[in-house]
């Protein structure tokens, strides 16, 4: 069973939920995360299920993805697929945070948040990836390359 060492603090329900590579993705999500030829995905979290039954209330990010690009570091990546809607997106990112330190102990550093936009980005794209990127969030196209 895959790992992802920097989840290995978190509670069981949450630490053994890591598929190889992009399995815990759906199938059409998976098919628009893409890597480049020195990155590979060593393995998934399902997030939002993983942790919907213990937080049902809170709002939560889509995928934590393990990701080793070349000779650098492993790295946490966090991936949400959801309309440009910058309070939801914003509410997305602090639940996560909320739940990962309640969860983990050390809290697992996310290097990367990542929205891959569905739907009408409704022309506020340019404005709302300003917003974001002030919050640490990126935005990527409708595919998402790593």
């Amino acid at each position: 069973m895959p790992t992802m060492a920097s989840m290995c603090s978190c509670k069981a329900y949450l630490s053994g939920a890591a598929k190889a590579g992009k399995q815990a993705l759906t199938k059409e999500h998976r098919s628009r995360v893409q890597t480049k030829a020195k990155t590979k995905i060593l393995a998934s979290i399902d997030f939002d299920d993983v942790t919907r039954m213990h937080f049902p209330q809170h709002a939560r990010w889509d995928y934590l993805l393990e990701v080793k690009q070349s000779k650098a570091p492993t790295k946490i990546v966090a991936v949400e697929f959801h309309s440009v809607e910058f309070t939801r997106v914003r509410k997305k990112q602090q639940d996560s945070l909320a739940i990962l330190t309640a969860e983990c102990e050390p809290t697992p550093k996310i290097s990367d948040w990542i929205l891959v936009p569905e739907g009408d980005t409704g022309g506020h794209a340019l404005s709302v990836r300003r917003k974001l990127a002030q919050l640490g969030i990126k935005m990527a196209r409708r595919f998402l390359g790593l």
